[in-house]
């Protein structure tokens, strides 16, 4: 083989060797000497031979170095005398026990991460500082006596943890994964609650200690790692009000949804159904109503070609894309209200970033669709003493609501109030406004004229009659609605623990209003139907996009 081939080997495989060492050495920096050497030496003896599997070769070399490592350390090299726990170890020649002597150190490291916190700081000042009994007890104030007990627990436990059979069940982690996570309330300075969980390891957490308190060390076991990890993970969650501890047990402070397939054909007979009693009645409702000719209470929906002379006619297609799903959510407010069992301030958690709210994660069956379709968001509300942004971002409208939708809004809104008081706005701020959906814009011999796209809700009692109207469709079909989901309602209460039960019964008191799923529904039977079609793509930031103005 020669240089380059040699080289090309050495490269690709470099990362994997590296990683693989890493794992087996006592640090950090004698994991980057080890691996140049192995690498080195692979490298020279891949030069002029022609190995049949090159990869194969390498991993020889690594197997080599690795032993020729653990010789040549002191036999205490990992922190612990080997002498001191020899009986704990598994025999080399049993079927069950390790048959590579590298992986005797990354193993007995692991299983000293189970032990407790206290129990750990123990026997790394003891065995890995070399520090003597009494002054460990002086450094944690307790008796030296304590000390000495925690160390002979401790090589008792690990003497336990060490045999050759363990129970393969806990070392089969199969992970859950959230399909989403909403965000029931308002955001704080740390975003919504989907960043808190976005590792695998915090939503495992999370999942552990759904339906039990644990300690630290029992979700540990739960998720197959290392309880160190568990533990900054689980405080961090704990501080942000995600977990609630009780002692030295940790308890699921969200919802998690995990329905069967059952309760998912359920959902879903009752949610096409509820689509088609609440969706196709407001679209009805709408648009006999008259209340889309009124151009002096309610702008926007402008989609052809704005002049410096006229604005083009109004897109009813356009405004009904918007108009519909805001109803669906808002309208029948005072029967839901009527209806409600558990205020949102008994349900929700105030949080040290300043969010108000309730996490909701849901785990959806194989083979059954998501909830929410990929895109979706909201709705959301931002609201500014009597003026208000309402927005839901959707598969057909775009990404608009980001991680830094809040200051995004508190920008727009002043760019809106300034372009409502006639104020003239910068290139720069028209092209925002432009580009987020709320306006289109046209320039001419250096004069700027701007018309909305987006639906502009003038005044508080245009705002009265459009609710109104999303009043009257939700009354008219009030008992058949509560026939409806009351089945579903029994099923999810059933399934949630108790102690969760007034945020689960909050949230459900929003079924068929400001629920994401239902109102998505809605808009896709519209869609697939033919009722309401799908704009040019130049337009569709501007679809459920609304701006309520109250102000005296």
């Amino acid at each position: 083989m020669n240089r380059k081939e040699a080289g090309r080997v050495i490269e690709e495989m470099a990362k994997a060797v590296f990683a693989y060492v890493v794992r087996r050495c006592a640090s950090h920096e004698d994991a980057e000497d080890l691996s140049q050497e192995i690498l080195l030496r692979a490298y020279r003896g891949l030069l002029g031979n022609d190995p049949e599997d090159p990869d194969r070769y390498v991993w020889r070399c690594v197997r080599n170095g690795l032993a020729n490592y653990y010789r040549g350390k002191a036999r205490h090299s990992i922190g612990i005398p080997l002498d001191e726990i020899a009986d704990c170890l598994p025999d080399p020649e049993d079927p069950y026990a390790e048959t590579d002597d590298g992986e005797l150190p990354s193993r007995l490291r692991s299983e000293i991460a189970f032990l407790s916190a206290q129990r750990r700081r123990i026997v790394a000042a003891y065995y890995f500082d070399n520090r003597s009994t009494e002054a460990i007890a002086r450094d944690l104030g307790i008796p030296a006596g304590t000390v000495k007990w925690h160390l002979f627990e401790a090589r008792k436990e690990l003497k336990e943890r060490l045999k050759p059979v363990r129970d393969t069940e806990q070392l089969s982690f199969h992970p859950v994964r959230f399909s989403k996570v909403m965000t029931n309330g308002s955001i704080g300075a740390e975003g919504g609650c989907q960043r808190f969980f976005r590792s695998i390891l915090s939503q495992n957490i999370a999942y552990s200690v759904y339906r039990e308190a644990k300690t630290v060390r029992e979700i540990a076991r739960d998720l197959g790692v290392s309880p160190v990890y568990v533990e900054g993970e689980a405080e961090y969650l704990e501080e942000y009000g995600f977990l609630i501890r009780r002692g030295d047990r940790y308890s699921a402070n969200i919802l998690i949804n995990e329905p069967d397939a059952e309760e998912c054909a359920l959902r879903e007979t009752m949610y096409d159904r509820a689509a088609e009693l609440i969706g196709d009645g407001l679209f009805d409702a709408l648009t006999s109503s008259g209340i889309l000719e009124d151009a002096d209470h309610l702008w926007g929906g402008i989609s052809g070609p704005l002049t410096m002379n006229a604005d083009p006619p109004r897109d009813r297609n356009l405004m009904l894309w918007t108009l519909v799903p805001y109803l669906a959510a808002v309208g029948g407010e005072g029967l839901r209200e009527k209806e409600a069992a558990v205020s949102f301030e008994e349900a929700a958690t105030v949080r040290p970033d300043g969010g108000h709210n309730i996490c909701e994660a849901w785990i959806e069956p194989p083979g059954t669709e998501p909830v929410l379709p990929e895109g979706w968001n909201g709705p959301c509300w931002n609201r500014w003493d009597g003026f208000s942004i309402w927005q839901i971002d959707t598969p057909w409208s775009g990404r608009r609501v980001t991680e830094s939708y809040a200051e995004d809004s508190e920008r727009d809104r002043g760019l809106l109030l300034a372009l409502r008081g006639g104020a003239e706005l910068r290139p720069e701020e028209a092209a925002r406004l432009c580009e987020r959906g709320y306006t289109a814009v046209v320039r001419e011999n250096g004069c700027v004229r701007t018309g909305f796209r987006c639906v502009w809700i003038d005044g508080r009692n245009m705002n009265r009659r459009l609710i109104e109207v999303g009043d009257r469709v939700r009354e008219e079909r009030r008992e058949e609605i509560r026939k409806l989901k009351q089945p579903y309602i029994d099923k999810v209460m059933k399934r949630t623990p108790e102690r969760l039960r007034p945020m689960q019964a909050f949230g459900l008191g929003y079924l068929f209003y400001s629920d994401g799923a239902f109102l998505y529904r809605c808009m896709k039977r519209l869609l697939d139907t033919g009722r309401l079609t799908l704009p040019e793509e130049h337009l569709r930031p501007s679809l459920t996009l609304a701006v309520i103005d109250e102000r005296e």
